[in-house]
């Protein structure tokens, strides 16, 4: 479990990310960029499991909603985000998260499990 100290390490650990990234990059550094930025969706996702772990709701949120900013197939940040919204009790949006989850992975070990909530959830069949 990730104590408070090594929370705020890591956020001041993404902020020097985020500063230290170019604006903008040209064309011929685009694989180059594109690697940085699935890496740094990547590591919004791992700060944003330690910050839910932490019960941050709110951060989390940020950081998952960073991540699908960054890479929009990030299958697990559109499932912790969900489950960001169901624990706010914000059903549609805990419901969309989920689906685009499985349509992401559906072949994911979880997705019985996943469809479980959102059947439970939105009170619908995934289809």
């Amino acid at each position: 479990m990730l104590d408070l100290r090594s929370f705020r390490a890591a956020l001041v650990g993404l902020f020097c990310l985020v500063f230290a990234l170019p604006a903008s990059v040209g064309a011929a550094d685009r694989p180059v960029n594109e690697r940085l930025e699935k890496m740094s969706a990547s590591w919004y996702y791992q700060v944003g499991r330690q910050a839910l772990n932490l019960y941050k709701r709110r951060a989390a949120e940020k950081l998952f909603l960073r991540c699908l900013e960054l890479d929009r197939s990030f299958a697990d940040c559109h499932k912790f985000l969900g489950l960001v919204y169901a624990g706010r009790g914000w059903k549609l949006r805990a419901c969309y998260r989920f689906r685009k989850y499985v349509d992401l992975q559906p072949g994911a070990p979880d997705v019985p499990k996943i469809s479980r909530l959102i059947k439970r959830s939105c009170g619908l069949r995934r289809r």
